[in-house]
């Protein structure tokens, strides 16, 4: 059965841009792989339960986590541990990926962002 209705509904949602990396360890030599290179895709704070907290009194830029459903066209394909960066209107969202669960109409899997920033910025 094609859901073509559903796949069509869920594109149009599909405003973001996903950039995904992949390591591997062959011979002890670690390597990292481009897998997917502006992918569209949607990050939805639908798994986002909390408010992130700063991990201790007393330390000014504490780094903040936090769980955001990310859905795909179908057929992409993410491993637990993937790193990933997702470009929303001028915003970057940098984390790792979860293993991730098919359907006939899109794919799904939710990140651990760590970091947010700003377009443009640099990174340390």
């Amino acid at each position: 059965m094609v859901y073509s209705g559903e796949s069509a509904i869920l594109a149009a949602t599909m405003l973001d841009r996903l950039c995904l990396r992949r390591q591997t360890v062959r011979g002890g030599v670690v390597t990292e792989e481009l897998v997917y290179d502006g992918l569209p895709c949607a990050l939805s704070r639908s798994a986002h339960t909390a408010s992130p907290a700063p991990m201790a009194m007393g330390i000014p830029l504490a780094e903040s986590r936090y769980r955001m459903s990310l859905f795909m066209p179908a057929g992409t394909v993410t491993r637990l541990g993937d790193r990933v960066e997702i470009a929303r209107d001028g915003q970057i969202f940098r984390g790792s990926a979860s293993d991730s669960v098919g359907y006939c109409s899109h794919s799904v899997c939710v990140v651990d962002v760590r970091q947010a920033e700003e377009a443009g910025c640099e990174r340390d």
